[in-house]
């Protein structure tokens, strides 16, 4: 839900719905549940936030909670549509199709220039797998509001589902173009066309987009990405290494660069970047994480499952189980799944410390 309105917190400063996203982001759902729970503790009346809370519960499968909340939004403002969305989108999740288009022509009757209502009404029919009505609600919502993402990642899945792959590329290949940050949009856009023995095409317009783009940031973080999935390290390389050279602060451009250093076997560059990650305690997992990846790419699963097993001690996370070690015949697979096991673990473990820290 994007909305651009700001609640007013106890303390006299303003809670806006982007803060509410970035806790969201950092720290978890559950995180951003709490945020918007203490700020309805000064104000109980506020529209806004219950139907933020309902989002948010929804997206956690509280549906019941989620459903309370969005039904207190409509009875502190029957005359606005957004509670009236957040109750339908709740509706749909718990697959009650019948309410859903019962609440959704409430809101699209309420305002008809609603585009999100267009868009749950569309959802819908959808579930329902009525694809040419979907088809014509969600290009009414585009009419509403030609730069709806949302809308246009629901009209590429209704294309797919009515057998029109190349019509969904085409949405979806707009999107990505339009709204690089959309990482959800990009990764349909490239599973797509690689299904459709397109991928080579999909690298070209990426490419291309980041290329007209000189020194956007967001582009060229993505080609690298689309690059080092599309078997073509050095672009990744290439595309990262300009940040580290511009002296970027940040460790995500860093560790970016290792990893296409690492896929592109430039293993001693790869190392001594490895090295210069400092001894700092959070630093530590992550740097045996990476060299486990270096010997993975190697071909030397033995070293790679003793790196990962180090990042997992050293980060104080439980190992990957004996049980679930014993799913790959090779050693290379079982590198594989210590590497799978290895991410996941310290993804939890950054989030988790945000959490903590917030």
């Amino acid at each position: 839900m994007e909305l651009s309105s700001n609640m007013e917190n106890g303390a006299g400063g303003r809670l806006s719905f982007a803060d509410i996203r970035k806790i969201e982001q950092s720290s978890g759902l559950a995180a951003a549940e709490r945020a918007v729970v203490e700020f309805l503790v000064s104000d109980p009346k506020s529209t806004q936030a219950f139907v933020a809370l309902s989002r948010l519960l929804r997206k956690q499968q509280k549906y019941d909670d989620a459903l309370r909340a969005a039904e207190k939004a409509r009875g502190l403002a029957p005359l606005e549509v957004e509670p009236v969305i957040a109750e339908g989108f709740v509706h749909v999740r718990k697959q009650d199709h019948e309410a859903a288009t019962r609440v959704f022509a409430e809101a699209i009757n309420l305002d008809p220039g609603s585009a999100r209502a267009h868009v749950g009404a569309a959802a819908v029919k959808f579930a329902a797998e009525d694809y040419d009505a979907a088809l014509e609600i969600i290009d009414r919502a585009l009419k509403t509001d030609p730069s709806m993402e949302r809308a246009f990642e629901l009209k590429a899945r209704i294309l797919i589902k009515k057998g029109d792959k190349a019509g969904a590329a085409m949405v979806l290949q707009h999107l990505v173009g339009e709204s690089p940050r959309n990482d959800r949009a990009l990764k349909a856009y490239m599973r797509l066309m690689r299904a459709d023995g397109r991928g080579e095409e999909a690298y070209d317009f990426i490419a291309k987009d980041a290329a007209a783009h000189p020194g956007d940031r967001v582009r060229a973080t993505r080609l690298a990405k689309v690059a080092l999935r599309s078997g073509k390290p050095d672009i990744a390389v290439e595309q990262t290494r300009k940040f580290v050279e511009a002296g970027s602060k940040r460790p995500d451009d860093g560790l970016r660069y290792i990893s296409a250093l690492i896929e592109s076997k430039r293993f001693e560059e790869a190392e001594k970047e490895i090295a210069a990650l400092g001894e700092k305690r959070i630093m530590a997992p992550i740097a045996a994480k990476l060299r486990g990846d270096m010997a993975l790419k190697a071909e030397k699963p033995e070293e790679a499952i003793a790196f990962y097993r180090q990042s997992c001690r050293v980060a104080r996370l439980n190992p990957l189980k004996a049980e679930d070690e014993k799913k790959g015949e090779t050693a290379q697979q079982r590198a594989k799944l210590w590497r799978s096991h290895n991410r996941r673990a310290l993804s939890g473990l950054v989030r988790e410390r945000l959490q903590n820290r917030g």
